[in-house]
């Protein structure tokens, strides 16, 4: 059964900005208590050793003192993908914070309108520590990558800022590339 028009344009609207109603939400602090679990959204998460840093969509409090991050996609779930490793960076950290387990973590993804429940272990523990290596390995560089310029694009709420077909070989991302790094006092000399 496919989505009534309004919604496809809906959901095609809301990838493209995380500001939508869609994501509001979950964007806007605040907590709220449902029965006996208490939800909070856009919840500050840090993790001092490993050096992670973010901001939760949604974390339900249950009763029994289980912590479930939530992560909200607009599109559909991928197993196995990025958004797996954005929550069990989540998890890791409220583990860190609440000095408790976070075993799981739940995707809403919107597309399908349901929470797929992802268990952290060993292995996606791992991956979290490895991209975030290998996001300060790019940092201490100071080297801007290549736009990636392809169909990732199209869904991700950053391509306005990024314009990656724009940049792409292009003299203004050669510019950028260069700047990236200068410090303000050479930028405007006194």
């Amino acid at each position: 059964m496919r989505p009534h028009p309004a919604r496809r344009r809906l959901h095609r609207r809301c990838r493209h900005d995380p500001r939508h109603p869609l994501h509001q939400r979950v964007d806007t602090p605040g907590n709220k208590g449902r029965g006996t679990i208490r939800t909070l959204h856009a919840l500050p998460v840090w993790h001092d050793d490993y050096g992670l840093t973010g901001i939760c969509d949604t974390v339900e409090l249950h009763h029994d003192g289980r912590i479930l991050p939530i992560e909200h996609k607009s599109g559909r779930y991928i197993p196995g993908g990025p958004a797996d490793v954005q929550a069990a960076a989540q998890a890791l950290c409220l583990q860190s914070m609440f000095q408790r387990p976070v075993p799981e973590a739940a995707i809403f993804s919107a597309a399908d309108r349901r929470r797929h429940l992802i268990t952290i272990d060993d292995t996606l523990r791992s991956r979290v520590l490895h991209t975030a290596h290998a996001v300060r390995t790019l940092l201490d560089s100071g080297h801007l990558p290549a736009p990636a310029a392809d169909t990732r694009c199209r869904r991700c709420s950053m391509a306005t800022h990024c314009m990656p077909q724009a940049l792409a070989d292009t003299r203004r991302y050669q510019q950028a590339l260069t700047a990236l790094h200068t410090p303000d006092h050479q930028d405007n000399p006194a």
